[in-house]
């Protein structure tokens, strides 16, 4: 384990598919508790790098450094009990089930896959499945079954299960897709209000959400990190224009798949 002043590296990550090189030589570093966004059109790399982060996919070359120690080789489960959380694009709740006991699988999927240890303390579980609710803004509605909620609701609910168990890291998949505009303010305004407890990192094709709550975005294109900035520079810097936003309502019409 490495000392560092940042809670996530990913140094010189690639990963090919044959000839073609879908992450190119990515270096980035998070800070604890920064909120961090990443863009770029269909196709840049953006959801191969999260998988690379989360692990699910691993890197031909390269390193992904968490809190100071390298989990590279690590299987996404050792990685989100060492602090690593991800939500997706498509919800990943389990709608018969009630919010509590949605946010208490996440909380027993910390345990190893050892129950024995939390035998006993159901309670203990419960309690903590509820305090994290109210902590995402869907407090005193714990018993209510997810298929009952709106789609931006259920993004609050995966929120509560990602924040579960202190997270160091959150990696968030498009937290706005789909979500109508007052469910995408709400959202805006949930996250907003978080704490600075863990980092927070978001792939976005929404610009006016991506720009109004990170304190820095970086932008791929063709697998590289082309700039990476306070979101009022990255605003204007004309290389990005040129090879992104000037491209935008083009890009987010097309099916997501990044």
């Amino acid at each position: 384990m490495e000392p560092t002043g940042h809670i996530l590296q990913i140094r010189g990550a690639v990963r090919t598919y044959g000839a073609l090189r879908a992450v190119d030589g990515f270096n980035l570093a998070i800070a604890p508790g920064e909120r961090h966004g990443l863009i770029g059109a269909n196709g840049a790399g953006k959801s191969t790098l999260f998988a690379l982060v989360a692990g699910t996919v691993q890197p031909t070359e390269g390193r992904i450094v968490l809190d100071g120690r390298d989990v590279t080789e690590q299987p996404p489960h050792q990685r989100i009990r060492a602090g690593m959380r991800r939500t997706f694009q498509t919800s990943q709740i389990v709608p018969d089930l009630t919010l509590v006991e949605n946010v208490s699988l996440a909380i027993l999927g910390l345990s190893n896959g050892r129950l024995s240890p939390l035998r006993g303390r159901a309670r203990k579980v419960r309690d903590e499945a509820r305090r994290v609710l109210d902590f995402v803004g869907l407090g005193g509605r714990g018993d209510e079954l997810a298929m009952r909620l709106s789609h931006g609701e259920r993004r609050q609910l995966e929120l509560a299960g990602a924040f579960v168990g202190e997270p160091k890291v959150i990696l968030l998949d498009e937290p706005a897709a789909g979500l109508s505009a007052r469910e995408r303010d709400l959202l805006f305004r949930r996250l907003s209000d978080l704490g600075r407890e863990a980092a927070l990192v978001m792939i976005e094709h929404d610009m006016t959400f991506a720009l109004g709550l990170t304190d820095r975005l970086s932008v791929m294109h063709a697998g590289r990190l082309i700039a990476t900035g306070r979101p009022d520079d990255i605003a204007k810097d004309e290389r990005v224009h040129d090879i992104y936003l000037g491209s935008y309502e083009t890009s987010r019409r097309a099916p997501v798949g990044a």
